[in-house]
């Protein structure tokens, strides 16, 4: 009995491991990838418009990329500030943490680390870290963001930068 309590012990811990294992998740029409940890799956739940969405709930981390519609402006600056107006104005609380300019597979980008707290009656009151990403390819402009509880910042220093640098259009 002692043998198969310590299997089913065993068991338990091995299937909570994730493995440190990248996968490709690829939007053909809009001809973008991104490289994300084995552990995160694609979904489409959290957006209608998102070209490429996913998370885990167990670990509390999600990303998503949207564009604006073909039809609304092609200049970065306005999306940007259209985009982080429609989210400070669905949060509780918000605090810029950082920003940063750069490249990303030889596209321009803009980004700002911004730490927020969704707020509501029945929401989760933790902190929650969001990355964004307002990436200017050669097919459209695009905003990546990541993000996950404040709490677990140092267990995703490394993933959340190796996501936004995966970010690629295709041929």
């Amino acid at each position: 009995m002692k043998w198969f309590a310590l299997a089913v012990l065993l068991l338990g811990i091995t299937s909570c491991s994730y493995k440190d294992e990248w996968k490709t998740i690829n939007n053909l029409e809009w001809k973008i990838a991104l490289e994300v940890p084995d552990y995160l799956e694609s979904d489409h739940s959290f957006s209608p418009t998102a070209g490429i969405q996913g998370g885990n709930k167990y670990r509390n981390f999600y990303f998503l990329v949207d564009r604006p519609k073909a039809e609304a402006t092609k200049e970065i600056q306005a999306f940007k500030k259209l985009r982080l107006s429609e989210f400070e104005a669905g949060v509780k609380s918000f605090e810029e943490v950082s920003s940063d300019k750069g490249e990303i597979n030889g596209m321009p980008y803009e980004s700002k680390v911004i730490l927020a707290n969704v707020g509501g009656v029945g929401a989760i009151q933790e902190d929650l870290l969001y990355h964004h990403y307002f990436v200017e390819g050669e097919n459209a402009i695009y905003h990546l963001v990541i993000w996950h509880w404040e709490q677990w910042t140092e267990n995703y220093e490394a993933v959340v930068p190796k996501i936004a640098a995966s970010f690629k259009e295709l041929p």
